[in-house]
């Protein structure tokens, strides 16, 4: 986390004055994506660090590193990613899912941080000053820093498991992802404005106006 917040820091100073940017956070389930897509009807730019964290594990170096750290085991015989196997170390009900994490996110983080900054600097060269980025681990990863404002989207945790079921998860698998992330309560009393997607589809653009009149 320490640096995560210490490269967050120095990629701050590289940022246009001009130019916001803004993390959208929240629990699985929660209805991130759903927020995500408003902006993107709207007109905004909307990053997804899940999607860049997919983009860097592609790269030759990064891939090296993690067969290092983890085996082959994390790899299909056609070389591509076994995702159900990464899934089981980073999430699963064992006593080293932490640890694991942590050397992921090690590998990835630093980097994904440094592409999301690229892209969102590129993007305001072509006119956008307002940029926002989904990402569910800010403030778990020390990530928070790299941003101007967070928004948290919330929703209460019997809707969670409902939207989840319809993903397929099982229970205790959402059990178990949930409790490996901060409290809502935490990441509503850190961030600059919260989202409560449990209402409307109506309610939740109403919600994103709103927003977006308190961050311009």
């Amino acid at each position: 986390m320490h640096t995560n917040t210490t490269l967050c820091a120095e990629l701050k100073t590289t940022k246009p004055t001009s130019l916001r940017l803004v993390g959208i956070t929240g629990g699985i389930g929660t209805g991130k994506s759903a927020v995500s897509d408003i902006l993107r009807s709207m007109g905004y730019v909307v990053m997804s660090s899940d999607d860049i964290a997919k983009d860097i594990m592609e790269q030759d170096d990064v891939r090296a590193e993690l067969r290092s750290a983890f085996g082959n085991d994390i790899f299909q015989d056609d070389g591509t990613y076994h995702r159900p196997a990464i899934a089981r170390l980073i999430f699963g009900n064992h006593d080293r899912a932490q640890e694991y994490r942590e050397r992921i996110n090690g590998i990835t983080h630093p980097r994904v941080i440094r592409e999301m900054y690229r892209r969102a600097i590129e993007q305001y060269h072509r006119g956008q000053t307002l940029i926002f980025n989904e990402s569910a681990l800010l403030f778990e990863t020390g990530l928070y820093t790299c941003y101007d404002s967070i928004v948290t989207v919330t929703a209460p945790l019997p809707l969670r498991y409902e939207r989840l079921r319809l993903r397929g998860m099982a229970d205790d698998d959402i059990t178990l992802r949930i409790a490996q992330q901060l409290p809502d309560e935490e990441k509503q009393s850190r961030s600059s404005m919260v989202i409560d997607n449990s209402a409307s589809l109506e309610r939740l653009h109403h919600q994103v106006q709103e927003m977006l009149a308190g961050i311009q």
